[in-house]
């Protein structure tokens, strides 16, 4: 765990450079190829782990229903907020404030 805060901190340190923004383009091409290597590595290691392929299509049926379960809180609270969120905006209308 120490070395990703050693790295995270210094990489925030030297984003404080003055001229280090200079380098964001290189930066996000960096990024993005580290993190392709990453998800091949990882993909290679669960591919070849005999206990997770055996066990996919539960891990894939338990995820389907987080992601459900995630979406349907998310449309029953915005249900449940919208009336509020209209007396909001019609109030800010009738007051001749801005949306």
């Amino acid at each position: 765990m120490w070395p990703i805060l050693i790295a995270l901190a210094a990489g925030f340190l030297f984003g404080c450079i003055p001229g280090a923004h200079r380098l964001q383009k290189a930066n996000r091409i960096v990024s993005t190829v580290a993190l392709f290597c990453m998800l091949t590595g990882m993909g290679v290691e669960l591919g070849g782990d005999q206990k997770v392929m055996a066990s996919l299509s539960t891990i894939g049926l338990a995820g389907a229903l987080i992601a459900a379960a995630a979406i349907l809180g998310s449309l029953l609270v915005m249900r449940s907020l919208l009336p509020a969120l209209q007396q909001v905006y019609a109030t800010q209308d009738e007051d001749g404030g801005e949306r």
